[in-house]
């Protein structure tokens, strides 16, 4: 039960992944930082003196805690990933921000596999429901993996449109896996596991509902698995908005189909997002065709710019 280390470690207050990240590069063994002196952590100046008071203080009481998480998510058949794990994607673990850990129910499958992000407003019209399961629908028909984050609207077009076109679908949530949020998609959070698909989250499993800052992180994960983003609808004020500015950052296209003549205002957030060197395609004449073509190249071009891929310590057990 090695991962009981790391979500204890990511439980004590004050400490983040990039803290996790610097302590899991330095020891072999994440056991190790519980096992050694006081006096030695203190002399790795791998934690802050905050940090340090603090994990001295809370390291006991955190990974009898953790241990209760992990008993409690096994029974509810919830996996967890950390970064010392096989399964763990490479995808993610090249952000400088990379999770930790990861919770997990369904299948995982090949993390290389060709993905799109499609995201978009809770509150879509029916011309952008309509694109957005469509799109899906015809993307799973071309064997890509549909990454969403299971919310109202266009999250949920996508995820039924993958679905039904006898695709693949990962939903990333913002809240633990103990409870499905929205409550309205528990059904489609089951449908997605049934057919081979998987439900994902950074998210400790105790939290049932997402906050803002976990609504944002789980934009970047959207992110970072996929080759390229489709904002299908979209406000100025959109959330979705973030996921394509972690496109860019990651140096990944992000594609809208435009324009949505039924809602002015959505068209202005794709908009938007085209002035800030998004991708625009005509819906009208193969969108989809296009789409997967400009996302292969970007794909391309993204993976010829790293030289140094950063490399994961896997150690058998």
């Amino acid at each position: 039960m090695r991962e009981k280390y790391w979500i204890a470690l990511s439980q004590i207050s004050g400490i983040g992944s990039k803290t996790i990240r610097k302590v899991y590069e330095e020891f072999d063994d994440l056991q190790q930082i519980w096992e050694i002196s006081e006096q030695d952590i203190r002399n790795k100046s791998l934690l802050t003196q905050k940090q340090c008071d603090k994990f001295i203080k809370e390291k006991k009481n955190e990974l009898e805690k953790a241990e209760e998480l992990i008993a409690k998510a096994e029974s509810k058949d919830i996996g967890i990933l950390t970064f010392e794990s096989e399964n763990y994607p490479n995808r993610l673990f090249e952000l400088e921000d990379s999770p930790p850990i990861l919770y997990y129910k369904g299948k995982i499958r090949n993390w290389d596999q060709f993905s799109i992000s499609m995201v978009g407003t809770r509150e879509p019209t029916d011309e952008g429901k309509k694109r957005a399961y469509d799109i899906a629908k015809d993307m799973a028909k071309e064997d890509g993996v549909v990454i969403s984050g299971l919310a109202y609207g266009i999250d949920t077009k996508s995820h039924e449109g993958c679905l039904d076109g006898d695709g693949r679908t990962i939903a990333v949530l913002g809240n633990g896996l103990l409870d499905i949020y929205p409550e309205e998609n528990k059904g489609l959070a089951r449908r997605i596991i049934d057919q081979n698909g998987l439900i994902l989250s950074e998210v400790p499993i105790s939290y049932t509902q997402p906050k803002a800052w976990s609504l944002r992180d789980r934009n970047r994960i959207i992110s970072a698995l996929s080759d390229f983003t489709i904002v299908v609808e979209a406000t100025q004020k959109s959330g979705s908005l973030i996921t394509a500015r972690y496109s860019r950052k990651f140096g990944k296209p992000v594609i809208v189909p435009g324009p949505i003549i039924e809602n002015i205002s959505e068209h202005e957030g794709l908009t938007k997002i085209v002035e800030k060197n998004g991708i625009k395609i005509s819906y009208a004449d193969d969108f989809v065709g296009k789409a997967i073509e400009k996302g292969r190249q970007g794909k391309s071009k993204n993976s010829s710019q790293k030289s140094i891929k950063k490399q994961r310590k896997l150690k058998d057990f």
